[in-house]
Formats: structure tokens, sequence, C-alpha cells
């Protein structure tokens, strides 16, 4: 018995570093005489006679050759599991991995009999043991992030689009990996985590590390001067000359100067408007603060016809003068009003709202459309 216990030991000191398989928990911890050491933890079996270290969940072990009987100095605890295994360089035991028996459920994972793992407030650890899962129970510490607390094991959205940010017993730790901009057509690209409009009525996009989630939205009105507006409606601003929309309830308006009025005989005679000629036939308009009047030559002798800036035309053709209002040649004399189309049905002589039409006119043939309850024109370039 003695001789066979000295080949037992001789054979100890002539392996010296020797690994060993065993039982590993998460992060390269290893189980051994009913202790747990962490990864890259050092101990002591048998006095000084045998240093052995934890690394990477197993123990690797280097004897003194001087010892002898060092493990009738240990004692060894009852092991936490069913199946064990003896090491010829170890004194106690050791848990091996179990093979079979019922896996457990954790939080969608499905996790082998003896199988260890984290629990979901990451700073205790779990194992399944036979279908049943027994976790420690040490207390974690909270973590505050910009006034707001955070239990162990919660998360919450960096704000970027792809990154998290989660507390792990205290450490408030965040992922920093390069997120994917979202190209949009006729658009700069977005960045990951920023929002901008869609393009179907007022739903509203975030961009998510390349990719573009919508959410569809009603949109809101606007209330201007007691006046409500809906998405997308076009009206006058208040000073008459520039133009206002309504976008995602927001008004947004063009920015150009006013034109001035003018002051005829003690009589404020706004921008645009016209007003009869003293010689009963003409017409003046305000344009920007000074007046303008037609000087029209309405007859030929021995016919009906018109003749307007050099132009002559025949009895019942209609024109625009230079001012854009409609003129009509009539016996002889020319009659002119204030061009109006309706925008709401879009109708000038047949034509469509918005659409462009040619017009002919005592200065030549112009390009028309009808915009906002008004007749916008240009001359056709020669």
């Amino acid at each position: 018995m003695e001789t066979t216990k000295i080949c037992v030991m001789l054979m100890i000191c002539v392996c010296g570093l020797l690994a060993l398989s065993q039982l590993t928990q998460a992060d390269g911890e290893c189980e051994y005489n009913g202790k747990t050491y962490k990864n890259g933890k050092s101990f002591k079996e048998g006095g000084k006679c045998r240093k052995c270290k934890c690394k990477d969940g197993a123990i690797k072990c280097k004897t003194d050759k001087k010892c002898k009987d060092l493990c009738d100095s240990v004692t060894c605890k009852k092991p936490k599991c069913t199946k064990t295994v003896t090491q010829k360089d170890l004194c106690c035991p050791l848990c091996t991995p179990e093979s079979g028996g019922e896996s457990c459920d954790y939080n969608g994972l499905t996790y082998s009999n003896g199988d260890t793992f984290k629990s979901d407030d990451l700073c205790n650890m779990c194992r399944c043991r036979e279908g049943k899962i027994d976790c420690t129970e040490k207390e974690c510490k909270d973590c505050v992030n910009n006034g707001v607390r955070y239990k162990s094991g919660q998360s919450s959205p960096l704000g970027d689009g792809c990154n998290r940010c989660t507390c792990m017993n205290g450490q408030y730790r965040c992922s920093y990996n390069k997120c994917k901009s979202c190209p949009v057509r006729g658009r700069s690209p977005y960045s990951s985590g920023s929002f901008f409009p869609g393009d179907e009525n007022c739903e509203v996009c975030v961009c998510m590390d390349g990719s573009i989630e919508c959410v569809e939205r009603k949109c809101p009105k606007c209330m201007v001067d007691g006046e409500k507006y809906k998405h997308g409606e076009m009206f006058k601003h208040r000073d008459g000359c520039n133009r206002c929309e309504c976008l995602y309830g927001q008004v947004e308006c063009t920015q150009n100067d006013c034109p001035d009025d003018c002051m005829v005989n003690g009589t404020l005679i706004k921008h645009g408007a016209s007003f009869p000629s003293t010689d009963g036939y003409n017409k003046c308009w305000c344009k920007d603060g000074n007046l303008d009047c037609s000087d029209y030559n309405c007859t030929l002798p021995g016919n009906s016809s018109c003749v307007v800036n050099g132009t002559v035309y025949q009895n019942g053709a209609m024109f625009l003068d230079e001012n854009n209002d409609n003129c009509v040649c009539k016996f002889g004399e020319v009659s002119c009003m204030d061009l109006r189309c309706d925008d709401k049905d879009g109708e000038l002589g047949g034509k469509g709202k918005g659409k462009v039409f040619a017009v002919p006119s005592s200065t030549g043939t112009k390009i028309c459309r009808c915009v906002m309850g008004s007749l916008e024109c240009q001359n056709v370039p020669e």
C-alpha cells in the first residue's frame, strides 16, 4: 500500500504542470472543493506544496517535488454535483459537466443540465440543475446616468439608433458601434437616430442603423387669424404680397419685400389696384408706389377694329394688356377688367387650375397660369 502511494506521488512530481478538465462558469470561473475561483485567481493546496491557478475555466497546478503525502492534510468537502472525477494531481474530486437530465428555459434561452449562466440582473450567477434554475442572491448595485436610476441588468438606447447602454452591477456600460446612415432620394443622408418627415401625408420617419421606420399620424391643422388651414393648404399673408403654406401644423411663408401703395388726390390706392383714367376709357394702376396708365388709341378710320400699342385687334378680339388685365375690342373701343380665376374650381375660360396656357397680349404672346385666384403671366421670348 505504501509503495503504491509513493508511486502515485512520484508520477505527480514528474508531470509537474497539468491542465484539468472541470465544470466552468461564466467569465472563466472554476469550482473546486466547495469554492469558486475567478478567472486568473491563484490558490494553494496542501500548504505550500501545490500552487494552482484558475485560467479560462480550467485549473492548472504545479506541485513541489519535495512534498509527499500532501493530500493527508487536505479536507475535501462534499461536491454539489452528482457526477465527479478524481484527477491524479488534485486531492479532491471535481465536478464534471453533467450530460443528459432535464434542460432549463430562462429568458427565452434553453440551457442544458449543468450549464451555468448570468442572471438577468447581470451580477448574479445561475445554474441549471435537473430542470430547475438555482441563482445566487447577492445584492446588485444600481446605476445613475443623467439623473436617471437604472437597476442592474436594465438597458436603454443610447440615442443614435443602434447602440445601447446597460447597467452592470453599478457600472453603466454602452456599446459604441458605428451606426449606418439612411440615404433618402433627393435629400442628404440622415444619421442614425434622427427623425424626418416621410413622403406620405404627415408620417414621421426615423433612421435606425441604416433602416428607415415610419409611423403614420394625423396631420395637424394651422390656425392663422382665426382661420384653420389643412396640411398643404396655401393662403395669402396678411400683408397681401407674400404667400403662406400649412405644413405639419406649422406655417411657412415667403419673405418677399412688399411693394408700396399710391396716394392719388388724397385717396390711398393699394399696390396692384386700378382705377379709371380721366379720359374715360384708359385705366391707371398703382405699381409699387408709382402710377402707370394705359394709352389706348381705340379706333381705326372706316372699321370697328382697335389699335393698342401698335397692334391691331379685330372687333370681338380678346387680349391681355401689359398689366395682365383682360381686354376686348368692341366696335373700335377697348374695355378692360381685372382678370381673376377661381382658385377653388380652377376655371379660367376652360383652363384648369395650375395649368399653363398661352394668351395673346398687346405686347406679344404671354404664358400664363392661375395661382391662388390670380393670373401670373410672363412674355414669351422671341
